[in-house]
């Protein structure tokens, strides 16, 4: 049952000469008690972003796009899980700006699109 729910996490790294703090702070809330609901987080991270690019997935392509709606389906050849566990999907705004669409391990994705170029990186 879910009428007020909160998680707040707080931490504290060292990064040379100073010390960096970062909070994350998760509320949901209703004006009524929910008793069926599921909460799905996903992956939070605190990087200095120095981790390399890989290459674009082999046999990457548009495999769909709705003109009218700008929707596209993308496919790509998938690798062993050994060596990707997930494919990363960003879109390059007007300005040249990533902004992050979303990451799966799997073969496919789609994709609603807002006048951004798309790029794709693994990890």
């Amino acid at each position: 049952m879910i009428g007020h729910l909160g998680l707040y996490f707080e931490t504290s790294f060292a990064v040379e000469p100073e010390l960096v703090a970062a909070t994350i702070a998760l509320a949901f809330d209703s004006n009524e008690v929910v008793n069926d609901y599921q909460i799905n987080i996903g992956q939070l991270s605190i990087t200095d972003g120095s981790a390399a690019k890989p290459e674009a997935p082999t046999g990457f392509k548009v495999t769909g796009a709705i003109a009218n709606t700008q929707e596209l389906f993308v496919e790509w050849d998938l690798e062993d899980y050994g060596t990707v566990k997930q494919y990363n999907l960003y879109a390059v705004d007007k300005n040249g700006n990533d902004m992050y669409l979303g990451g799966s391990y799997d073969s496919a994705y789609y994709i609603k699109v807002n006048s951004c170029r798309c790029r794709w990186n693994r990890k």
